[in-house]
């Protein structure tokens, strides 16, 4: 994470600390925002992820397509499923291996995110997760679905797939 790091939301900051990680990445969105496509504002101010759990993950390498879908909210706003699908995703195997990991603990939960673009103009989602995994996405295209769910559980297994070319034929 550039600005929300595990020490931020871990209290191990000052006070004076916490308070200028979030206004440099505030300071931060209002640079990019004109930038950013629609879904990514969106992301950013109106798609709330602190304490989603994951329902699963899809990553197709051979098309660079990534599928999350949360499930986010609480007893008093309402639950939803959201469901971010990176298209043109550039993710290493390390990048892999975390996903697979926060997918696989069904204990796991997003502490928080960062929406942000690169000097290229690729678009960047940084998500911090509780207990111990951070995953950045790189990519080109962001693909946002927020619908209401009736409460917070997600379907145990099927948590993360892979998908191969040998599995499209």
């Amino acid at each position: 994470m550039r600005f929300l790091s595990r020490g931020w939301a871990d209290g191990d900051l000052s006070e004076q600390e916490c308070d200028r990680a979030r206004a440099e990445y505030a300071a931060r969105l209002d640079e990019i925002w004109e930038r950013l496509p629609s879904s990514m504002r969106k992301l950013a101010r109106e798609v709330s992820l602190h304490d989603a759990v994951i329902e699963r993950v899809v990553w197709t390498p051979a098309s660079k397509e990534l599928l999350i879908v949360l499930v986010a909210g609480t007893r008093e706003r309402g639950y939803q499923g959201v469901s971010l699908t990176y298209r043109g995703a550039l993710l290493g195997p390390r990048r892999v291996e975390s996903l697979r990991r926060a997918a696989m603990d069904r204990e796991t939960e997003v502490l928080y995110d960062e929406v942000d673009i690169d000097d290229g103009g690729l678009l960047v989602h940084r998500i911090l997760f509780w207990p111990r995994e951070e995953v950045t996405v790189d990519f080109q295209e962001l693909e946002l679905a927020v619908e209401a769910r009736a409460d917070r559980r997600a379907p145990l297994g099927g948590a993360f797939i892979e998908r191969l070319p040998e599995d499209e034929a």
